[in-house]
């Protein structure tokens, strides 16, 4: 569940389970926000949700721009509510967050003037935080129970991925020239039934091409195709591997007159386009944001707007 639909001082979210009636939306303004905008949505270890973000505030007098992350337990109940302040940069988003080990939560954002991790206990409490000279976009928890950080190397601003541990500590940094002025970024990243990783986003090149790149366990390129759809704006959004071991990747279209189309690209475990799907042709304007794979009819969801 990715950018949930936001609406003037609350945020809502709907959780299903299919074949039951045990459905339920709840609503939260927890920072009396004039607007929320959500990232993601995680089902904890403890059965509950936590969902991050960021909100906006302004009175005559003041503005805030923060970002937040919120735990619920599995009924939606509010439990705890935190904001990402930190002392050494103001006006961030929350973009990233995974659970750790302890039950707790490692959040990564941004601001105009650098990013920053943050790390919390089970109940919300910050632990420590620090900046971090590496500008996430995505991450992910690996099987060995390490974090995997995708977005850009802030240096060179280049596409990266950096693998770290629970406590923040680097463990190898990786970023990749894809073309043009090597500039760019990954949007999400997984890790594959090889131990690898497959990542997409967009990189330079005649405007900005959408990516499909895919590594080994230790991130060091194995294959990477790029896609120009229109040669304007082009951008992987969101990444799946399927039980054939295939790749599935979405995003959007950004057309010279400014129309933003979906596609889906179906790509073979080494890197061969098979199919591609594209509403360019339809009038329909809009952008694919995630995946997952239905395990019992062979099909694919996604959501957009």
């Amino acid at each position: 569940m990715k950018k949930l639909l936001i609406i003037i001082s609350i945020f809502t979210i709907q959780f299903s389970i299919l074949n039951s009636e045990d459905t339920w939306i709840k609503t939260y303004d927890p920072f009396f926000g004039d607007t929320y905008a959500t990232e993601d949505v995680l089902i904890c270890q403890d059965g509950g949700y936590a969902i991050n973000g960021y909100y906006d505030y302004s009175d005559f007098t003041w503005e805030e721009h923060w970002g937040f992350l919120v735990k619920t337990d599995s009924d939606g109940n509010l439990l705890w509510a935190k904001v990402d302040t930190v002392s050494f940069m103001s006006e961030n988003e929350s973009l990233a967050f995974i659970e750790t080990d302890d039950e707790g939560f490692l959040s990564a954002g941004s601001s105009p003037w650098g990013s920053y991790l943050i790390k919390r206990d089970s109940l919300g409490n910050r632990l420590w935080s620090m900046f971090n000279d590496f500008h996430v976009e995505t991450m992910l928890r690996a099987v060995d129970g390490n974090i995997i950080l995708g977005g850009i190397r802030t240096d060179n601003g280049h596409p990266a991925i950096r693998k770290i541990t629970q406590e923040g500590n680097v463990l190898w940094n990786q970023d990749y020239y894809l073309g043009g002025s090597g500039n760019g970024k990954i949007r999400s990243v997984i890790q594959t039934s090889d131990g690898g990783f497959a990542s997409t986003g967009l990189t330079s090149g005649g405007g900005f091409n959408m990516f499909v790149l895919k590594t080994d366990s230790n991130g060091d390129s194995l294959w990477c195709i790029t896609y120009d759809g229109f040669g304007q704006y082009d951008e992987g959004l969101s990444i799946i591997e399927s039980t054939s071991a295939e790749f599935y990747v979405s995003g959007l279209l950004d057309d010279l007159d400014r129309s933003i189309y979906g596609i889906l690209l179906k790509i073979s475990a080494e890197g061969e386009l098979l199919l591609e799907l594209n509403e360019s042709q339809s009038g329909n304007y809009y952008t694919f944001f995630s995946m997952v794979e239905s395990i019992t009819d062979n099909t694919i969801v996604g959501y957009g707007r």
